[in-house]
């Protein structure tokens, strides 16, 4: 009686591969030899189920180092692109300044301070059709504060 069992092909994931191979029938035929089939096919079994599950939580590993780096990368080319644009001047401080009033506590008696740089394009804002938004808030030069940056002060907190 002679029989083989044959695996799947070679399985191969990112650098990781394994090769499996038909199980070699035994050499001679004897009663004990299915016994002897059957223990070499379970001992087989068990060490393919032992190589998958650690192919599985290295691919998951991987996976999830990745996905962590690309999220730090995208973040850290954001940053770059921006400040790009910051040092070309292409932001709208207008819009910057719109979005920190939304978060101060009041509208009343605001002193919002920008860059010096910033200081005349807030002052035009402020005098031009967009002065509705800016009703009740002083402008300030302070070079303690960054190009398309701006800190809101209120008698009831600052927004940064």
């Amino acid at each position: 009686m002679v029989s083989t069992v044959t695996l799947p092909p070679a399985v191969a994931v990112g650098s990781v591969s394994i090769a499996t191979r038909p199980v070699a029938p035994p050499l001679t035929e004897s009663p004990a030899a299915p016994e002897h089939e059957k223990q070499a096919l379970t001992q087989t079994c068990q060490i393919m189920q032992h190589a998958a599950d650690q192919l599985s939580e290295t691919c998951q590993a991987l996976f999830s180092n990745h996905r962590d780096q690309i999220a730090h990368l995208a973040v850290e080319i954001a940053r770059v692109v921006l400040m790009q644009k910051v040092l070309e001047g292409a932001y709208d401080i207008e819009a910057i300044v719109k979005e920190s009033l939304t978060h101060a506590p009041t509208r009343e008696n605001l002193t919002i301070r920008v860059n010096p740089e910033d200081l005349a394009d807030c002052c035009a804002a402020q005098s031009g059709k967009a002065g509705e938004a800016f009703e009740g808030v002083q402008f300030v030069g302070d070079h303690g504060v960054g190009r398309a940056e701006c800190v809101v002060e209120s008698p009831r907190g600052i927004v940064q």
